[in-house]
């Protein structure tokens, strides 16, 4: 079974509510920005951080940006200029997992 069974939903709330719940839990919080100047490999994944994602046709505005704390990117090659939403938390969520030892045998 997928994650999506396992995993707790919390649906519709305010992009306020949900950048403030993530500092109220002390956690890192980045932005997925395509204009962020650190990568999605030099952040610290293995501390409790959480990642958001923003709308695919315009992304975060500024002021989302600095409420947040910090955005990451994720370096592209020539002309792209970003990935799909689904894409881009893939990577980002697979550098997490792969700092934190998944996959890794004893």
């Amino acid at each position: 079974m997928g994650s999506a069974f396992r995993l707790s939903i919390w649906a519709g709330p305010s992009y306020d509510e949900a950048v403030n719940w993530c500092h109220s839990k002390c956690l890192n919080t980045y932005c997925a920005a395509a204009s962020a100047e650190t990568t999605h490999t030099q952040v610290d994944w293995t501390t409790g951080s959480a990642l958001l994602l923003g709308p695919e046709s315009d992304g975060f505005d500024q002021a989302e940006l600095e409420l947040a704390g910090e955005s990451v990117g994720i370096p592209m090659a020539g002309e792209v200029e970003s990935l799909n939403v689904s894409v881009a938390a893939g990577v980002v969520l697979f550098e997490a997992a792969r700092q934190r030892g998944f996959g890794k045998t004893s």
